[in-house]
């Protein structure tokens, strides 16, 4: 929200952009109007793509603008006969009872919640194939395959225990945001996880791209390894494990995967 204070008011709206830093499209309420919800029709949005939208008022001084709200549009339907979104059948979450992750259709629901699970457990109770996510989330002519967990507006902030299980033939093929097993955590943890014949391919400019984890902010993540290949172009950084680690600690990492970095401002590495 933001208010016009003593100032007359002029014009009140809502804007949506595609980057925080840009006003983008707006829609104008009737200032005669007491509070009241406004819908802006934006057309060509990319899926699966962060947006932000932020309220304004204009008054005779100018027009002040309210903090952007970052929104993800939507994931495509599944096709028939393609694996559906399912939350966990056993676990509540706890430490003591975490929610346990046995299928592929179970990993879907984690990553497409847009939740940042904040203070959840997660237990891995089985290997998970997951060849089919080279032909999930296709728009047109590009597949994004699986959608990372966590992005960097809403990080993921639950903890991941693989108990030593592996996910094998992982895809993602992302345009924005970082990319990875777990896209952004913070406050978070990833433990005792394989993720074995990997392809990750990422264009997202100024993001992070890795196999397991792209951006990890005050997290834990120990006990990963990765294999298969990371191409990453145009990222902050690249790593066969994770992208970036910020305050946070990583031990007993590694990773056999061949990695292939254009044009990435601060490089990449083998396992960060």
């Amino acid at each position: 929200t933001v208010s016009h204070g003593t100032q007359t008011l002029l014009s009140k709206g809502l804007c949506l952009a595609n980057t925080g830093q840009v006003v983008g499209t707006c829609g104008t309420l009737d200032v005669t109007s007491g509070p009241t919800a406004l819908s802006v029709v934006a057309t060509a949005l990319t899926p699966i793509e962060v947006y932000f939208a932020r309220t304004y008022v204009e008054t005779t001084l100018g027009r002040t603008y309210g903090d952007p709200v970052a929104v993800r549009t939507w994931t495509p339907t599944p096709p028939a006969g393609q694996t559906v979104a399912t939350a966990p059948a056993s676990g509540a979450g706890t430490q003591a009872d975490p929610y346990q992750i046995a299928t592929l259709a179970e990993l879907k629901w984690i990553s497409e919640a847009d939740n940042s699970f904040e203070g959840l457990y997660f237990v891995q109770s089985a290997d998970i194939d997951a060849s089919e996510t080279a032909q999930w989330n296709a728009v047109g002519d590009h597949t994004y395959g699986y959608i990372p967990l966590g992005r960097r507006e809403k990080p993921f902030r639950g903890h991941y225990d693989g108990a030593d299980h592996k996910i094998t033939n992982l895809t993602i093929n992302a345009l924005a945001d970082d990319a990875a097993f777990i896209g952004a955590m913070q406050g978070a943890s990833l433990k005792a996880l394989r993720i074995v014949d990997a392809n990750v391919s990422a264009t997202s400019s100024g993001f992070e791209h890795a196999i397991a984890v792209g951006w990890a902010h005050t997290s834990s993540v120990t006990s990963v390894s990765t294999s298969g290949t990371l191409n990453s172009t145009n990222a902050e950084n690249g790593g066969g494990v994770v992208g970036h680690l910020w305050s946070t600690t990583g031990h007993s990492l590694s990773s056999s995967a061949t990695i292939t970095c254009v044009l990435n401002n601060n490089g990449c590495g083998g396992v960060l």
